[in-house]
């Protein structure tokens, strides 16, 4: 049988009337009806994951005919057999599915059920996306609240949110010494964001704040976890001998790294140093493969340049 919202909605309606039941358990009869018994999953599975299609189908379905201020409610309530387990991990995973489905306000109903069983994950998903305008107006305020709450929580993404939003001043006013603040929360709970927007600060922002030495020592932690940013400013910042030992070799070392991971502007510079060093043949790959990806200085050397 192929279900469809108008379809169910009908069936929903007619069991109502026949049976003189809430018209929550007569959308639940209706979808067992409709063949999608395996809703009981629901009450034993202890993951999202192992829900199949068919399940997370009925439940968008269901979600679409019901109303946002009963969605809470028809998830507790307790007369229901194809309800799901109350649980804010769980809550929170199939909001992840509907949001991975761009299907924004039902995820953001999703999510604000979690949030409110104080799952962190959930708020700092609803906090990006009042921050995004995703199934909602764009709101930055709220977004600095429930990133805050988050926060607060423990949640490392969030704590990285919060300094951000300090750091830009959106939802709140620009503090770079609270986004200082947050962003080491983010780095001890192991958030590679939050130490590559650390070091950011110290490179980059006013002189208040500005620390080359600090700047190479977090740019160097998330370049050896990997992050392809981090690994190409810390190789520029040995290339220029800011906070570190002028050094060519490592330059390239960590501007290698970024630019195999597809990073132009990291291609580019490479080419530089090899240039600089000599290595022509080394050079001119580096800036054809930045040019590929869209680099222009890149694409104007090799116009104008006889290697």
């Amino acid at each position: 049988m192929r279900i469809t919202e108008l379809s169910l909605k009908n069936l929903a309606k007619k069991l109502k009337k026949e049976r003189s039941i809430p018209h929550s358990e007569a959308l639940d009869l209706a979808a067992t009806k409709a063949g999608f018994n395996n809703w009981k999953h629901y009450k034993s599975s202890s993951i999202p994951t192992l829900l199949n299609y068919v399940e997370l189908k009925a439940f968008e379905v269901l979600l679409k005919i019901i109303p946002a201020d009963e969605v809470e409610e028809y998830i507790y309530s307790s007369k229901l057999t194809c309800k799901i387990k109350v649980n804010s991990l769980r809550i929170n995973q199939i909001g992840e599915h509907f949001l991975g489905k761009r299907m924004y306000v039902m995820a953001g109903n999703i999510f604000n059920i979690a949030a409110k069983m104080k799952n962190s994950a959930a708020m700092n998903s609803l906090g990006t996306m009042y921050l995004r305008g995703q199934g909602f107006e764009k709101d930055n305020k709220e977004a600095f609240n429930l990133f805050y709450q988050a926060a607060q929580l423990n949640n490392h993404q969030a704590k990285n949110n919060v300094g951000a939003m300090y750091q830009q001043g959106k939802g709140v006013e620009k503090n770079i010494t609270n986004a200082e603040y947050w962003y080491k929360k983010a780095d001890e709970s192991g958030s590679i964001e939050g130490t590559s927007n650390l070091a950011w600060l110290y490179k980059f922002e006013d002189e208040n704040i500005r620390d080359y030495n600090k700047a190479s020592l977090y740019f160097k932690k998330a370049a050896e976890l990997n992050d392809a940013d981090s690994q190409f400013y810390i190789g520029m910042m040995h290339y220029n001998g800011e906070g570190v030992v002028k050094d060519n070799q490592l330059a390239i070392q960590w501007l290698s790294k970024a630019a195999d991971k597809g990073n132009a502007t990291a291609q580019c510079n490479l080419a530089n140093v090899y240039h600089q060093e000599g290595l022509y043949r080394e050079a001119r790959f580096w800036y054809e493969e930045a040019s590929q990806n869209g680099h222009v200085q890149a694409r104007k050397i090799l116009e104008s340049y006889i290697f």
